[in-house]
């Protein structure tokens, strides 16, 4: 395809060549779309691994706490379980 445009008097022929164009497009964007999915499964993988090591962390933390001062869960445990059920009896 071909376009004439005019400046300042002098004519200019522009060449238009849309399947390259096309394929250029196509291209950049299919790189684009490759990066981000690496991009998010990297994300995705960092932030299970997170919550893994966070979750066994608490684990360890509540089995020391329990060890340390059972009476004291126990008690916890009770009250915890009675406003659970005052709150749901209805």
């Amino acid at each position: 395809m071909k376009a004439t445009t005019r400046t300042n008097g002098h004519a200019k022929t522009h060449h238009f060549n849309l399947a390259k164009d096309y394929r250029k497009i196509k291209t950049a964007l299919t790189g684009a779309q490759r990066d981000m999915r690496k991009h998010a499964q990297r994300f995705m993988s960092d932030s299970i691994e997170n919550i893994k090591d966070r979750s066994i962390e608490a684990q360890d933390l509540l089995s020391d706490y329990i060890a340390e001062k059972p009476f004291k869960t126990v008690g916890i445990v009770a009250i915890c379980g009675f406003i659970l059920g005052f709150l749901f009896r209805k």
